[in-house]
Order: structure tokens, then sequence, then C-alpha cells
């Protein structure tokens, strides 16, 4: 029996393939006690051969091969994750992007916390990899080495030590009883899927356990992200996905929703800032943004410049909105003002 089932999408992850593998096989728990499922979106380049090799050459590794059900990716991890979720043998779940690499012991860590604090969800903290180096990030505002909690039972405490990156599925052990008990699948028809996987998950987690200060994942910076895509219909498609989050939190609970909300909205004008097209279009998407926050309070969106812009939506002043969003096209997409304003970032958020 395998201690954790690792799940690996991919598409078009050939560049990645092999350093994403290594840092599979090279877990201090032992390779032989890591069940590694690949997906295969539909991929165009060579990396279902590579997938392919390894299943072959090691027992434990599967290949799931999506292109022979399906004729074109589904352009989201949601669909490969669940096929994932459906081979996947161990107690344990570990969801991981072909573009991105564990620490050696992070297995180690995840399974011995789960363990040892009879817990239903391990969170570990992650690194953000750049051309710059690595940065690391300020994921959980303690100087605890461990945080064991209740989230529907300590709401405010929760919301208070949480971040952002808590929602992502990466960097997290998953108990495979509790997804299964609960039906509980990956949204496949857009973005956003993380988030509604994680909120429904915290119903059913008892005990979640935070580790701080143990950085597990390696998130790279450059992976084609979809706030970095410039498509009208993904804009529309990551709004319906925000929406349908927002219309369960509002049911459920609103643990986290400020902080979801903001985080997702200004992701949400990121994408409309790189979004191409004609301002009738443009128009048209602020329309929807502006009839979405109709009945919602203001908040903070963490970002000065992002609130000036959802200030601009919220009063209908588009055409001015229109105008500034191509200044921050500019501004986010030029390496050297990207590297710049970066490192302001990073100052202001030191010093909070």
């Amino acid at each position: 029996m395998y201690q954790v089932s690792v799940i690996i999408p991919f598409y078009n992850g050939e560049s990645h393939f092999k350093e994403s593998f290594k840092s599979i096989k090279n877990q201090s728990i032992g390779f032989e006690n890591i069940e590694v499922i690949f997906v295969n979106d539909c991929s165009k380049d060579s990396s279902p051969i590579l997938a392919k090799e390894y299943s072959e050459k090691y027992e434990n590794c599967k290949f799931v091969d999506l292109s022979l059900y399906h004729s074109k990716n589904s352009g989201f991890p949601g669909r490969p994750r669940n096929y994932g979720l459906k081979e996947a043998t161990a107690e344990y779940i570990v969801f991981y992007d072909i573009d991105d690499c564990y620490h050696p012991k992070a297995f180690e860590k995840l399974l011995s916390t789960m363990k040892s604090e009879n817990s239903d969800l391990i969170i570990g903290n992650y690194s953000t990899e750049t051309n710059n180096g690595s940065i690391k990030n300020r994921f959980c505002k303690t100087k605890k080495d461990l945080i064991n909690i209740n989230p529907l039972k300590n709401q405010k405490t929760f919301d208070k030590i949480s971040n952002i990156t808590f929602i992502s599925s990466w960097g997290k052990l998953f108990k495979k009883s509790i997804i299964e008990k609960n039906n509980l699948i990956f949204i496949e028809d857009g973005p956003v899927e993380d988030a509604d996987f994680y909120f429904k998950y915290l119903l059913y987690a008892k005990t979640v356990t935070i580790l701080p200060h143990d950085y597990l994942y390696f998130y790279n910076e450059y992976s084609d992200s979809t706030i970095h895509r410039h498509d009208k219909k993904l804009l529309k498609r990551y709004l319906k996905g925000f929406k349908r989050i927002c219309e369960f939190m509002d049911k459920n609970y609103t643990l986290s929703y400020d902080l979801f909300y903001g985080d997702y909205l200004s992701n949400l004008l990121l994408i409309f800032i790189n979004t191409k097209g004609k301002r009738e279009t443009k128009i048209e998407l602020l329309e929807e943004i502006n009839t979405f926050e109709e009945n919602k309070d203001s908040i903070d969106l963490g970002k000065p410049e992002i609130n000036l812009l959802n200030n601009l939506i919220k009063k209908r002043k588009f055409k001015r909105a229109i105008l500034l969003s191509k200044v921050y096209d500019v501004m986010y997409n030029n390496q050297t003002i990207k590297k710049i304003y970066r490192n302001l970032n990073n100052n202001r958020r030191n010093k909070q």
C-alpha cells in the first residue's frame, strides 16, 4: 500500500517534466512508497511519451491519457485532477503542477504531521521561483511552528492567520476518505477550481494543521497562469466560477470570505487588464463586473492601483477604467517595471 498518491495533470509540459519527476523520485519517504499518477490533458508535445515511459519503467507510476476520451485540452486542471482521483489508491492525496517542485522532505513532513496531529488537512508553506531567485512568502501571520485549528468553529482566528495561498490545491495533504465520502470533485468547466474544491473540503475538515515556516513547495511564477492570458472568454468563465463560489459561501459559511473575495476580484481585474479587444467588448466586460459587484461591500484589494481601477468600475466610469487598464498593461508586462514594482510590493509586505 502506498503512503501517498501524487496526482500530476499536465498539458505540454515537456520542458518541466524530468525536473518535476526528479522532485518526486527524490522524496525522503522513498520513491517506492509514492503512487505517481500522470494525467495527460491532450498535450501536443512529447510529454505524454515521457509519462508513458515512466509508467512502463516504474510499477508505482500510472499514465492516464485523456486524449483517448477527449479531442482537445480542457484548458483547466479540474478535469485531469478528477481522473487522477479515480485512479488514486493511497490513503492520502497530494496535487502537483508539472512546472513546480516539492522540497525533498515535503511528503515526509506532510505525512508525519498528519499522523501526529490526527489532522484532516495539512497546509505547508511555499516559495516563489523567479528569474531573480527564490522568494519566501509570508504565508501565515504567526511565529508558531505549527497551528491546529477547526476553521468552522474558529472562523475569525482562521481568517486572521490566513493567506489567500491557502486556497491552492498544491502544497497540501488531503485525506482520500473525506474526498470520497463527500463526493468532492473539481469543477471542470473553468478556472477557480482550486477555491471551489478547497472550501467544500473545509466543510468536513474538523482539524486543519498549518505549517507556517516549512517551505515545502516551489511555485514557478512564470508558468502559463490564467492571469497572464489575454482572453475575453476566459474572463467570462473566471467570473462565472467566482460567482459560483460566492453563492456557495453565502449559503454555507463566511469563512475567509473577504480574503477570497478580495484576492479573486483582484485576479479578475488583472485578467481584464491583459484582455485585448475593442472598446465595445471591454465595456461589455466591465458591465458584467459592475453588475456582479452591485450588492457587494467595498473591500481593499491589496494593491492601490487595483483599488483605483475597481473604484472606477463601481462608479461606472468605464472609459476611464479602460484607459487606466492600458497603462497597467504596460506596467505589468514590462520586465524592468515589473521587477521594480515587485520589489516595492515585497518591501511593503515585509514591513506589515
